[in-house]
């Protein structure tokens, strides 16, 4: 009988060791979440989806942490706890990756800011499938335009 990861008593039999070709980056994603919370969750998992098959280990804190009875985002005190956890977690990763198909929120802005402040590199990427293509981003206004010194570290891709 092999190792079966539905048996909690199988994992000491687990082969733990790692060659250098099965190392996968550990990236940070941003996506937008206040707003149509519903709608924006979906967009996340499918960012989520998309790292993964691009061979990354993601981390979206922010369906991570607005999870029921972990933080309330509507709590402005638990929103600004969870993203600090967010960025913490950010100074392990290798890189962050914006994904941009529903335009950019004050709090993906902040995530950008952090990132830039721990020297990492921020990757711009749509999905590009339906139903997000077909989504025209939310007008720009106030925080949510993207500044200059943030426009100049995305690295766009496809």
């Amino acid at each position: 009988m092999g190792f079966e990861p539905s048996n909690p008593m199988d994992a000491g039999k687990m082969d733990t060791t790692l060659s250098p070709s099965d190392v996968k980056p550990l990236v940070v994603v941003e996506s937008r979440y206040a707003g149509d919370i519903p709608r924006n969750e979906a967009y996340a998992r499918a960012a989520v989806r998309d790292c993964i098959l691009r061979g990354e280990v993601p981390l979206a804190s922010h369906l991570l942490y607005t999870q029921p009875g972990i933080l309330r985002d509507d709590v402005p005190e638990e929103r600004e706890l969870g993203m600090g956890l967010g960025w913490h977690a950010m100074r392990r990763a290798n890189y962050v990756v914006v994904y941009g198909d529903l335009g950019f929120s004050s709090g993906m802005v902040r995530g950008c800011v952090a990132a830039i402040a721990a020297g990492k590199r921020i990757k711009l990427r749509f999905l590009k499938i339906e139903p997000w293509f077909s989504m025209a981003p939310p007008a720009p206004s106030g925080p949510e335009l993207l500044p200059l010194e943030i426009l100049r570290q995305l690295e766009v891709e496809d």
